[in-house]
């Protein structure tokens, strides 16, 4: 166990048998801050370990984890509804963004494709208020798609704030901005189920295959705005083309995103879900996706969904006082029909 006046404990079990074991990390240097991973003695698990105030406060967090664990045991096998999370970690007074103190400064945030790269809007929920929703047993999120906006924007990921979802009962899918194939490894530096690598932030094809080489457990994910959309907003390469390079290099998972349609509750894009059907992946796929859009989806033969940030289920779950989402419906493609006629987030 390492020195410190804080309670230290496993991630997954929250025992304190732990022993530290070296990860070689990437090229960001705020990911390995001297922060190792450990492995536990006890579940036999690999993570960064999570931090208590107290006693109490692990106890508190041990029993939600076994009682997390007898009732998953007990859940029928489901396809995958994944809920995306676009975390915005705001900085404090004093402090530079990758130092701000977790949790309190990281919120959730609504979000939209400007043509080349993603925007926050307005709307924001504090990530705690957000997580009770999508994390209760009402809605049940076992995985859930964190969108690092300060990583992918800025190329400064929100380490501090992304190391407080240890403490969540769920698989972790993570976008950080992974820009350089090098840098995928700085996201297994918080305790993720996979590292996204998104060709928003690529270059070329060719750093698919750089990232194949570093580790299998990255999910490539291609960005669609009427063309696969690389770095910069630049469109290059077909679909099909992109997707058999991806089958070549190895990948058996695959993210169809459409930007353009991200965050407006629109509705799948109808071309990216026929296309799914030939794909031999495990094949996601996300952009102005609700929640009653999956019985369709499934019958399309997608294997996971990613729905939009606050769709009508979530917002309804969420107890927060803040100023209703404005329409956006001069950027955002024209909506499908839906039971619920409430604006989308803006």
């Amino acid at each position: 166990m390492p020195e410190s006046d804080e309670i230290v404990a496993c991630s997954h079990c929250g025992s304190t048998n732990v022993r530290k074991r070296r990860v070689l990390a990437g090229p960001i240097l705020s990911a390995n801050r001297g922060d190792n991973m450990f492995y536990c003695e006890d579940c036999g698990q690999n993570g960064l370990l999570v931090t208590f105030e107290s006693m109490q406060a692990l106890e508190t967090f041990r029993a939600e984890r076994n009682s997390a664990t007898l009732q998953t045991e007990k859940l029928p096998p489901k396809v995958d509804v994944i809920p995306i999370l676009p975390l915005y970690s705001r900085s404090l007074l004093g402090s530079t963004l990758l130092e701000s103190v977790p949790l309190r400064s990281a919120d959730i945030v609504s979000m939209r494709w400007n043509g080349s790269s993603i925007d926050k809007t307005q709307y924001a929920v504090n990530f705690e208020d957000y997580w009770q929703a999508v994390g209760s047993s009402k809605y049940r999120a076992g995985t859930i798609y964190v969108l690092d906006i300060s990583g992918i924007n800025h190329g400064e990921p929100s380490f501090q704030a992304l190391r407080q979802l240890a403490k969540c009962d769920c698989k972790i899918l993570l976008d950080l901005g992974v820009s350089r194939p090098e840098e995928v490894m700085d996201g297994f530096m918080i305790d993720v189920e996979k590292v996204i690598a998104s060709t928003k932030k690529l270059r070329d094809p060719e750093d698919f295959s750089d990232i194949y080489d570093l580790t299998e457990d990255c999910i490539p994910c291609i960005d669609w705005d009427e063309g696969v959309v690389w770095s910069g907003g630049i469109k290059k390469n077909g679909l099909e083309q992109i997707v058999d390079i991806l089958a070549g290099i190895g990948f058996d998972s695959l993210i169809l995103m459409d930007l353009k349609r991200l965050g407006t509750w629109s509705g799948p894009s109808a071309e990216l879900a026929a296309i799914c059907k030939s794909l031999d992946f495990n094949t996601y796929l996300g952009g102005g996706i609700k929640e009653e859009d999956v019985p369709l989806l499934l019958e399309s033969g997608v294997n996971a969904v990613l729905t939009d940030p606050y769709t009508p289920v979530i917002r309804d779950m969420i107890a927060h006082k803040a100023v209703p989402p404005q329409p956006t419906s001069t950027i955002a493609p024209e909506p499908t029909p839906a039971k619920d006629a409430r604006p989308a987030p803006g």
